[in-house]
């Protein structure tokens, strides 16, 4: 078994995942569950050495989210038998060099950039680890490492509220901008089925309260397939705890909630993006109503305890409490406005810098034409003085060969001697 409760925060940085069905084998929910962090590799090594101890595992085990970011946890680390510190460092010292080799290309690529932060972005990037000691893993390092994934994580989260509520807004934007290309009639036309198609994913069956008694009897019935008469909190909670760690974490909650989901967004035009970003909603208030040591898990404890009270006999729906999707104004006309005008100001901007790249792109061109006709042009003289050089070492080569001829040919030495002989 692993340790679930940091590793499955990777549903808070998802916007579009589909919820993950239930899996057989913890190896594939371990494999399905990358947090998306820069270090997930090496977070998840430390976790699976921190386990293999007995004595730290069930002190991981008893922690909330406090003692992760306190650093409370981390004092037990000397505690740990020296063949697992010794892994532990080893970890460390290839995390080390593997962020070396990513500080260096971030410091070639951010190199020039105005508004860069090296020291940020370093500061940033090594925030999981202690730079000052490279070669062992200690108390800080856990600390460090813990505290950084949580916040990382969280964060990830706000942020996908912000990139769907975005999403909705371009998504408007984009509409609007289609009818406005349209004539009159196909205008209305287009306009009257955007209408019929609101009108329809808000007209659905009532949603039951996510976590409600009436809402999990339907999965007992209609998922697991048992009787409605026999629904047991325990059994549920072992039947959906899919890789049997103790805890529903977020995968296994949000697949609670597909079903009803699915009455919102059932027809076939619906927006996948929006059915995902429901049924993350969904999960978030369950989180919120029982996960009392807000460790984004909920145990069979926590579990238990919340079918116990009195709050769970009641269904008080999921529009009444909080509106879904199709029921909620995911943004105000400002807002589109506000949104539009950032848009089209980030399009001038990236014309720019289009335009700016051909100026320059154009100029490398022609200062490379100019300097290959100068060098042609500089080739051309060469060649030219070549071939003077070349023709008149030719004429005097020639003028000598004639010289020589002559001189055989009528030298009065030879001829008085020939005389002579005579």
């Amino acid at each position: 078994m692993k340790l679930i409760w940091l590793l499955v925060l990777c549903a808070l940085s998802v916007v579009d995942m589909k919820p993950v069905q239930p899996v057989s084998s913890e190896e594939k929910l371990e494999d399905d569950m990358d947090t998306g962090l820069e270090y997930d590799k090496y977070l998840r090594q430390v976790i699976s050495v921190l386990e293999k101890d007995p004595e730290m595992r069930k002190k991981m085990e008893s922690s909330n989210l406090e003692d992760l970011k306190s650093g409370k946890l981390a004092l037990e680390l000397d505690q740990m038998p020296g063949h697992f510190r010794s892994q532990l460092d080893e970890l460390k010292r290839m995390e080390v060099q593997r962020l070396r080799a990513v500080a260096k290309q971030m410091v070639e690529k951010e190199a020039g950039i105005p508004g860069s932060n090296p020291k940020e972005s370093f500061e940033n990037l090594v925030g999981h680890v202690d730079p000052k000691n490279p070669d062992t893993f200690n108390e800080r390092d856990l600390t460090n490492l813990l505290r950084k994934a949580t916040s990382d994580l969280d964060a990830a989260d706000k942020k996908r509220r912000e990139e769907f509520k975005n999403y909705e807004m371009e998504k408007e934007l984009q509409r609007r901008q289609k009818l406005k290309e349209m004539d009159e009639q196909h205008r209305k036309a287009a306009e009257n089925e955007y209408q019929d198609q609101k009108k329809k994913l808000k007209e659905h069956d009532k949603i039951k309260h996510p976590g409600s008694k009436a809402q999990l009897e339907e999965v007992w019935e209609e998922t697991d397939h048992l009787d409605k008469e026999d629904f047991n909190p325990r059994t549920f909670f072992a039947l959906h705890d899919t890789n049997g760690d103790g805890n529903l974490d977020p995968f296994e909650l949000e697949a609670l909630f597909i079903k009803e989901v699915e009455k919102i967004y059932k027809d076939s035009v619906a927006d996948p993006k929006e059915k995902f970003e429901e049924l993350a909603r969904m999960r978030e208030h369950v989180l919120a109503e029982i996960d009392l040591d807000k460790n984004k898990l909920v145990s069979k404890e926590e579990f238990l305890k919340a079918t116990d009270e009195s709050q769970f006999e009641k269904d008080e729906g999921w529009e009444d409490l909080i509106k879904d999707l199709q029921q909620e104004e995911m943004f105000e006309e400002e807002e589109l406005e506000g949104y539009e005008k950032t848009l089209q100001e980030k399009e001038l901007k990236r014309q720019k810098q289009r335009e700016e790249f051909e100026a320059r792109k154009q100029k490398m061109q022609m200062e490379q034409g100019t300097l290959q006709k100068d060098i042609k042009q500089q080739q051309q003289a060469v060649n030219m003085e070549q071939v003077v050089l070349d023709q008149a070492a030719a004429q005097k080569k020639l003028t000598e060969m004639q010289q020589g001829n002559d001189k055989l040919k009528f030298d009065p030495a030879n001829n008085a001697i020939d005389q002579k002989k005579q």
